[in-house]
């Protein structure tokens, strides 16, 4: 099956800046099998690959993320592997930082001035993907598989927002409100539009679906007509394709997914619907559609790979069709009007300096101003709603079905995880800031992660601070990965607030390391100087949220009860020779149940 997809290889955008710095390793060498190995040592050692075969002495040293690993170990690590082609791995491995012009590799390797750029915090992670997703386009010189023979003529990111404006457009000539892409639609529309000139086609295809699906009777009629609409489309397709297999639909799924990762973090596309559905970002629709106008989801059709990866690589060698002053001017008055249509008066703030906007992005500082108002203007109707009954059920009930296998989230599980719990405190009334430290998109929701270095959650309220720290991780990597981290996060609050500092630290389940490594931070001290570090298990932290949410919905739980949960739930004079008699007290039910009785 023909299709076009984002590499796999760096699954996690957010980690791309990691693969560009690990590269430095090798500049300067020439490209030959031994670099190639010399990569992946590197990567290993940087813990940005982890093999699948590792024994138990290796797990050790690759999941104590503080422990410095040495090129030597790392080495041992990858050559124990006995893959068949080494060198394969090296080049596999770096081939989606060469597509995005971070990297050449003649006459020997080297960072571009934009890898560079990206490594020295010089542009954004968000700019680099807007400048690689602008200019992508298949067919790539010396590709070898998206080629002009094989029928690939798209820039892949404009195809698809044209795609998601030309279904929009059908959708309300029909009177229905235009919802972008589902899913569904996303991954098995987009990436098997590998020529621009069957995107109106595509279009009527996913409306003839919509019609069929919404004309089913019952549930099991329409997931029948879901099915047949989607078999009919890849069984069809105009540019030919083989008998479709269970394995052709999940690449697509695969395939889709990375997608919206990659697209969401230009801020050209959202979620919409809880994430049920993929749409053009409201913020930037007037942009996107001079794209569309201009129809620069056709090709330039470059002559050799050298040519196309130095435009790639060179962020000027793009100019935006709304980089003109008459077109600035028109997207400033249609972002003026979306600011007036959210009906909340959130002034632009003074900041943003235009000598640090990227070229690619073709703003100016009032646009960015205007874009950061929408922002927090959708921030302050998630506040307003926090207080609701369904939203607060939704975010208890989330607690339980994230450690499920067959979690159907929309988002990651470690960042649906830091979201839900961003969502929870939002909730808990009087905080006088509520900051997750995740990068937003513009719908509101994360792009990804916290990035390390920092909590995951920072909560002030009038009389303590608190850290919140969560993860989904439940072995022994658990302690490699959080026990330092939470006690050094901690610490870093402590030294700048003048009120007593908490850490909250959420997980399915605790590891008896983890337990005994925030027991001895709590009893004996950490750095010299003892600190309040509270393991909750997800049970007993959405037990307690049941337990309060009406005096949440109501308004009446205040921070001092919270403060007082914390200081219950550390360890007493009892438990000051016995780190498991602390855990197994405060994750109880009986614990709970006494501190909401008190």
């Amino acid at each position: 099956m023909k299709a076009w997809s984002i590499s796999t290889t760096v699954r996690n955008p957010d980690r791309i800046p990691d693969f560009t710095a690990a590269i430095e390793a090798i500049s300067g060498k020439i490209w030959t099998k031994e670099t190639q190995v010399s990569l992946m040592y590197e990567l290993i050692r940087r813990r940005l690959y982890r093999p699948n075969s590792l024994t138990e002495a290796q797990k050790n040293i690759y999941e104590d993320s503080e422990y410095e690993m040495t090129t030597a170990e790392a080495k041992e690590i990858f050559e124990s592997q006995d893959y068949k082609d080494p060198p394969m791995r090296g080049r596999t491995a770096i081939s989606p930082v060469r597509d995005m012009g971070l990297v050449r590799l003649k006459p020997v390797v080297a960072l571009t001035h934009l890898g560079q750029a990206l490594v020295n915090g010089e542009i954004t992670l968000q700019d680099t993907l807007l400048n690689y997703s602008l200019k992508w386009e298949v067919p790539a010189p010396e590709h070898s598989t998206f080629r002009a023979d094989a029928g690939y003529r798209i820039k892949p990111f404009i195809g698809t927002l044209a795609l998601i404006t030309e279904v929009n457009d059908l959708w309300s000539e029909m009177g229905k409100d235009p919802v972008g892409l589902s899913r569904d639609e996303f991954n098995f529309y987009v990436p098997t539009l590998i020529d621009y000139k069957y995107i109106g086609d595509f279009a009527q295809r996913i409306i003839s679906s919509r019609i069929a699906i919404r004309g089913a009777a019952g549930a099991a009629a329409k997931q029948k007509a879901t099915v047949s609409s989607l078999h009919t489309h890849l069984t069809t397709l105009p540019h030919g394709t083989d008998p479709v297999t269970d394995t052709d639909k999940n690449n697509l799924g695969d395939y889709g997914d990375n997608t919206i990762r990659y697209f969401r973090n230009t801020g050209f596309i959202e979620f919409r619907g809880s994430g049920r559905f993929v749409d053009i970002a409201a913020a930037s629709k007037a942009q996107v559609q001079l794209l569309v106008d201009h129809e620069l989801y056709k090709p330039i059709s470059y002559s050799t790979a050298d040519e196309y990866l130095d435009a790639m690589g060179d962020v000027e060698s793009f100019v935006p069709p709304w980089a003109t002053a008459e077109k600035k001017a028109e997207i400033k008055k249609y972002l003026a009007e979306l600011l007036a249509k959210e009906g909340t008066d959130v002034a632009p703030p003074v900041s943003a300096s235009p000598a640090k906007i990227s070229p690619i992005r073709g703003e100016d500082a009032e646009i960015v101003q205007l874009k950061d108002a929408l922002l927090r203007a959708r921030l302050s109707k998630l506040k307003t709603a926090s207080r609701t009954s369904d939203f607060i059920d939704t975010f208890i009930d989330e607690y339980s079905n994230l450690p499920k296998k067959n979690y159907a989230g929309y988002l990651p599980k470690p960042v649906a995880l830091e979201f839900n719990t961003f969502k929870a405190f939002l909730s808990l009334n009087d905080a006088l800031k509520v900051k997750p430290n995740y990068p937003l998109g513009d719908d509101g929701e994360p792009l990804s992660t916290a990035p390390g270095g920092g909590t995951d959650l920072f909560c002030e309220y009038e009389h303590f601070v608190l850290s919140v720290e969560v993860s989904m991780s439940t072995g022994r990597s658990q302690w490699m990965m959080e026990g330092q981290p939470v006690q050094r996060h901690l610490r870093e609050i402590e030294k700048t607030s003048q009120k007593p500092a908490f850490s909250l630290f959420l997980a399915p389940k605790i590891h008896e390391d983890t337990v005994n490594t925030f027991w001895v931070a709590n009893v004996v001290g950490y750095q010299g100087k003892q600190q309040r570090i509270v393991p909750l298990e997800f049970e007993f932290w959405s037990q307690y949220l049941v337990k309060v949410r009406a005096r949440i919905e109501s308004g009446q739980l205040k921070h001092g009860e919270i403060m007082k949960f914390l200081e219950s739930a550390l360890p007493s004079k009892g438990e000051l020779a016995n780190s498991v008699d602390w855990y197994k007290r405060i994750n109880s039910n009986a614990f709970v149940d006494k501190l909401v009785a008190s």
